[in-house]
């Protein structure tokens, strides 16, 4: 790998202003081979600071895989099946069209549903809960992967239904607390601002610098808690949160989540929609993204809106973690995403 050209793309990327700033951490097997901060939380905006490797970042989507794993440890506990049909918890899948929708489908993106969540953003929590779980299936997409959000915005209400507390609750007691993630979390508060970097400032709608409440939307108007969207982490928690799936579910040489689910996971569920490939080309298994396009084909990660990367290399034993606010401080770069991504895994693999 090369790690002087990884330094490369992400100072270029500070240079050409298309993100203040970055922490990027790389491990290869139990050894961190690279750690670094680069650039400020804000350029030289008024409260910027230097980005520092404990700097606090909005994952965006990343926090989907922290769904779905919390998912399958419910599956593991014997709680729920990856057969279930939604039906079985919500009476609004008790349609015709609806009514064989599985957790297995949501969780891979091929339930057909593409209501956009961010249309609801102007109502209410409760109503924009009751309008995902009314959500028809559209026939022209269903069983191919189609990258949405409202699939793991229904899976949250999902997690909450069945262990029957509040999303932010349950996932601390599922996945955050017994990982050690004590930097992981939604809602952070306000004491915690002088580690966050600000994802946006918001104009047009919230019009307020969006600093340490979640830059989605829809997230954001179900009050900040959402499967899809809404926790914001360190680079040192999410390779804590990397290398338990990449040691086959273990955490300290413990079963935290099985073997079985972790292999399910982590490979091809169906093929993605010719016209749907989201941020960057790739397919899903259950919660992750599988063989991004210039990694190796055992690849698998996610990305996020604002702009962090968690890759995984299980052949090479190596992980990627990649954190900045790339959207700030306007959501006006999502097009720089693809090629920061692709340059940092390229750079990976490098010989």
């Amino acid at each position: 790998m090369s790690i002087k050209r990884i330094d490369e793309v992400i100072e270029r990327g500070i240079a050409e202003w298309r993100f203040p700033g970055a922490v990027c951490v790389v491990a290869r097997g139990k050894e961190i081979v690279h750690r670094k901060a680069y650039g400020s939380t804000m350029y030289d905006d008024p409260d910027s600071k230097p980005v520092t490797l404990d700097t606090i970042y909005d994952i965006a989507s990343i926090t989907k895989v922290f769904t779905a794993t919390a998912l399958l440890r419910l599956v593991d506990q014997g709680v729920m099946n990856l057969e279930d049909r939604l039906a079985r918890y919500f009476p609004e899948f008790a349609t015709p069209t609806k009514r064989r929708i599985t957790i297995r489908d949501l969780l891979s993106h091929r339930a057909g549903l593409d209501l956009v969540s961010s249309s609801l953003r102007t109502l209410p929590a409760k109503t924009i809960r009751e309008d995902m779980l009314r959500a028809e299936p559209n026939p022209k997409i269903a069983g191919w992967d189609w990258y949405t959000n409202i699939n793991f915005a229904i899976l949250g209400f999902l997690i909450e239904k069945v262990a029957e507390q509040l999303l932010d609750r349950a996932m601390h007691e599922l996945v955050l607390e017994p990982l050690g993630l004590s930097n992981t979390l939604y809602r952070p508060p306000k004491a915690l601002r002088p580690r966050i970097a600000p994802s946006e400032n918001d104009r047009t709608w919230r019009k307020k610098l969006l600093w340490g409440e979640v830059n989605d939307d829809s997230g954001w108007a179900l009050g900040g808690t959402a499967g899809h969207a809404g926790l914001f982490s360190t680079a040192a928690d999410l390779l804590t949160f990397g290398r338990t799936w990449l040691e086959g579910g273990r955490f300290r040489g413990k079963k935290f989540l099985s073997k079985e689910l972790v292999e399910q996971a982590t490979k091809r569920v169906s093929e993605v929609h010719p016209s749907n490939s989201f941020f960057y080309p790739g397919f899903h298994g259950l919660g992750w993204r599988i063989d991004l396009r210039v990694a190796p084909k055992d690849s698998y990660g996610h990305g996020g809106f604002t702009g962090p990367l968690l890759q995984l290399f299980p052949k090479r034993r190596t992980i990627l973690v990649f954190l900045t606010n790339l959207q700030y401080p306007r959501r006006d770069k999502t097009k720089s995403l693809t090629s920061i991504w692709e340059s940092l895994v390229d750079s990976l693999a490098v010989e």
